[in-house]
């Protein structure tokens, strides 16, 4: 597979974005601990994100040998 440039920087942008929103969701999370349906739908929230997550990191290991995304991502906020 080989993946351009600006495929790559998506990913990142994509990433850096889902990183945010996990953020976002954990402090959802406190304040709406007492609200059991709440917590459901941001649980699932959170799941399907970092699901999203993996795949677009196993995109790039795939494309990038030994690529650590978690060392680039700092670069990219």
């Amino acid at each position: 597979m080989n993946i351009n440039e600006e495929v790559v920087d998506e990913m990142l942008a994509d990433i850096a974005r889902i990183d945010r929103e996990i953020s976002l969701m954990a402090i959802m999370q406190q304040s709406y601990s007492n609200f059991w349906g709440w917590m459901v739908a941001i649980n699932k929230k959170v799941l399907h994100l970092k699901l999203e997550k993996e795949a677009i990191n196993e995109m790039l290991e795939a494309e990038y040998d030994e690529l650590d995304i978690d060392d680039i991502l700092p670069q990219l906020t």
